[in-house]
């Protein structure tokens, strides 16, 4: 039996591999993967590389652990990730803001496989569905981190990007104290003042460090805390969540928080979200993948479709000039005619089947041309 040409998957995920080694392996994919009409997906909790059928094997050249996913188990991991379900927050925004963007990155540099490319449509289309079903304002990682920190007390939130953002509207709904602090001094003061909050310097002071309740970091880079403002979090109690990959905070900073810091990596071993919700996702996985998989196979039918009717074509032209070899007497006009009635007679030959080909539910017509016509 022909395999349908499914995609394959390379995935690291925090759930196996840290996020510093997952920084290495997206910094290795990233040439690797140039010019093979791949996609490369970088989020908070994984590095992955959606590669075309036939594409030659590059995990054992990686850095770091990687899982591969072959055949029709690769397709339902990418409708998987598109629709949230491999989320800590299911059908959660961001990571299908993160897939439009990479998509949109990966075709600026040149076409995507056309067959992954399709995925990828169907991807996105299954996870803006996903999103509609979702009742009231949707969570994100910034809501499942703040639930890490006691409320009633100030909050420091640490980056001004996406994240940050998100993590200082989680502060201002709960009705704690917000505290701003960001690379950029502008970006801090805009993001305090429109969420009612107070904007401080990057490394803010050793006093405020002292009486903080709780400390969300989204930084892209580290946090460079001086020994006497590292030991003021550390001796004034705070709640820390890192949500920054590779970590911001350094590694001394780190073992002493203890139990009080939560990393990236350790909430992507939680799931917040609906049972309800997550079977209905799981149904649509199913629906998109079978969608994709009668899509594959009539690419395939109609593959096979061209190469029969070369051949005819193929063989039509090999027994007329055979034919005008044996009879060079005939003229143009002649000859003319007997090529209209041959293509005509090829034509009315190949009809019924290509029509057949054409409908092939599940392949089986296209298997059997290819066996029965050597193609």
């Amino acid at each position: 039996m022909r395999e349908l040409p499914w995609p394959s998957v390379l995935t690291a995920h925090a759930r196996d591999v840290p996020s510093e080694a997952r920084a290495l392996l997206a910094a290795r994919l990233e040439p690797d993967l140039a010019g093979r009409g791949a996609l490369l997906l970088g989020t908070c909790h994984r590095v992955e590389a959606w590669l075309p059928a036939g594409t030659s094997p590059i995990a054992a050249r990686l850095p770091a652990p990687v899982r591969q996913i072959n055949g029709e188990a690769a397709a339902r991991h990418v409708l998987c990730v598109a629709v949230g379900l491999d989320s800590v927050v299911l059908a959660e925004d961001q990571l299908l803001h993160q897939l439009r963007a990479e998509a949109t990155r990966a075709r600026s540099r040149g076409p995507l496989d056309p067959a992954l490319d399709r995925l990828v449509q169907l991807a996105l289309r299954a996870g803006r569905r996903a999103r509609s079903w979702r009742v009231g304002r949707g969570e994100s990682l910034a809501d499942v981190a703040l639930a890490r920190l006691p409320a009633g007390g100030s909050i420091l939130v640490v980056g001004t990007g996406d994240m940050g953002r998100l993590a200082a509207a989680a502060v201002r709904r709960r009705g704690d104290r917000l505290l701003v602090a960001g690379r950029t001094p502008a970006n801090a003061a805009e993001l305090a003042e429109r969420s009612g909050g107070a904007a401080l310097g990057f490394v803010p002071e050793a006093d405020v460090l002292a009486t903080v309740r709780g400390v969300i970091v989204a930084l892209r880079g580290a946090w460079p805390l001086p020994p006497a403002r590292a030991a003021a979090l550390v001796s004034g109690g705070a709640v820390v969540v890192d949500l920054s990959s590779p970590p911001a905070l350094a590694p001394e900073l780190r073992a002493r928080l203890g139990q009080r810091l939560h990393s990236i990596d350790a909430l992507a071993r939680e799931r917040s979200g609906d049972d309800r919700l997550a079977r209905r996702l799981e149904r649509l996985v199913e629906e998109a993948l079978a969608e994709y998989a009668a899509w594959l196979r009539g690419r395939a039918a109609a593959a096979a479709a061209a190469e029969l009717t070369a051949r005819a074509d193929e063989t039509r032209r090999a027994a007329l000039e055979r034919l005008w070899r044996e009879l060079p007497a005939y003229d143009g006009a002649t000859r003319e005619a007997v090529e209209r009635m041959s293509r005509h007679l090829v034509a009315r030959i190949l009809d019924a089947p290509l029509a057949r080909l054409g409908s092939d539910p599940d392949g089986a017509r296209e298997r059997a041309a290819r066996e029965l016509f050597d193609l």
